[in-house]
This record gives C-alpha cells, structure tokens and sequence, in this order.
C-alpha cells in the first residue's frame, strides 16, 4: 500500500504522466557485510518479493522498471561495492546502477 501511494505520488510530480516515472529495485542488502548473522537467504526472499510487487505495481502504472538486485548482490564479493560501513552502496556501485537505469531515463526524458 505504501509503495502504490508513493508511486502515485511521483507520477503526480510528473504531471500525471507516468511514462516520466522511473523505479528502481530495492537493494538485497543482506549480501553485503551488514548482513553478516542475518538471514541472508530470508532477506533475500523477502526483497525479491517486495521487488515483484514494485515491478508489477511500476509496470501496470506505466512507469519504467529498473531492475538493479543482481548488480547488488555483487556487493557480497566485491567490497568495492560498498562503502565502510558495509551496508551502504559505494560510487561504484551508484555507476552501476545510473548506467542501468539509462535506458529508462532516456526515454522518460525525452518524447
């Protein structure tokens, strides 16, 4: 419920027009060093489900989907993709994802 009034709210900050709406993922943080005596198989689950539901939600809006879970769970064996505290995303990492979500910004930007 909370997603869906989110996303409507940023489609009103488009103008109603959800075709200039981008969403990306949630992270799986549970791969990175943060995670380290959690349930990283339960996190995961449960991100890929709130994931499903963004995406199904984002897509029947109109909106674009940026998947970036895979790149994400990069971070598990690349400390490169983290930051010092080890849950938080590094530039790396943000690049990652910016250059995923190219694509989508593009054709959000530009009728």
């Amino acid at each position: 419920e909370e997603f869906h009034s989110l996303l409507g709210q940023a489609i009103g900050f488009a103008g109603g027009d959800a075709s200039r709406v981008i969403v990306l993922s949630i992270p799986d943080w549970g791969v990175t060093p943060f995670g380290d005596g959690r349930d990283r198989a339960l996190i995961g689950r449960e991100i890929d489900a709130f994931n499903d539901i963004n995406r199904e939600e984002a897509v029947q809006a109109g909106a674009y989907y940026v998947d970036t879970v895979a790149v994400s769970r990069e971070a598990g064996t690349n400390p490169a993709l983290t930051v010092a505290d080890g849950l938080h995303p590094s530039g790396v990492l943000y690049g990652r994802w910016a250059r995923l979500a190219v694509p989508a910004a593009r054709a959000a930007l530009i009728p």
